[in-house]
């Protein structure tokens, strides 16, 4: 699933803020869009020992809800959910992108630029509080994003066009999503 980040990539400026948003999340909502699909056919094949998980399963909290021996489609599913969240972050490509969109270009750097110290940050909270397992996720992609990636996503051609309503609420809805994904520590504690 890391191959597929990039395949709507920014790599000139948009026509507009909202063109822009568009193409930010349409990568991340692909990507969770066949991985929906992946962990449905998963459901319906039940679980096979195809897959024996002996890695450690506590990077994210889905993960750690997979069953030892689940179908091979359940897995990629569940990962392609996890890759698809982390575009999303604010200090990744399309997430930055995304913000820029909603908040402009100020707001969504001063995020960035928070969230590449927040998030590796969180990881030692939770080994500290958790335990090891969920710290490498973020120094992983930490260091993906500082070596592989534009500091910032290019401008739209014009800042002027409001970003519709319903525009607004999907990005909300896709960000609010990748952030639950990613909570570190298992939701059915918080209840």
């Amino acid at each position: 699933q890391v191959g597929a980040l990039g395949s709507f990539s920014i790599s000139g400026p948009s026509p507009s803020r909202p063109a822009m948003l568009a193409l930010a999340l349409a990568g991340p909502a692909a990507m969770a869009l066949v991985s929906l699909a992946l962990l449905a056919a998963g459901a319906l094949a039940g679980p096979g020992g195809e897959v024996a998980l002996n890695a450690p399963l506590s990077i994210t909290w889905p993960l750690q809800q997979l069953p030892a021996d689940c179908s091979p489609w359940t897995w990629a599913g569940a990962h392609g959910l996890l890759m698809a969240s982390l575009a999303l972050l604010p200090h990744s490509p399309d997430g930055q992108a995304v913000l820029q969109s909603l908040h402009g270009r100020r707001a969504a750097g001063n995020l960035a630029e928070n969230a590449t110290y927040l998030y590796p940050l969180v990881a030692l909270v939770c080994t500290a509080v958790v335990g090891p397992g969920w710290s490498i996720l973020p120094f992983w992609w930490a260091w993906l994003l500082i070596n592989f990636t534009p500091s910032a996503p290019p401008l739209p051609r014009e800042e002027v066009t409001e970003v519709p309503v319903a525009a607004r609420a999907a990005a909300y809805l896709a960000l609010a999503s990748s952030w639950i994904y990613l909570y570190p520590w298992p939701v059915g504690t918080l209840f």
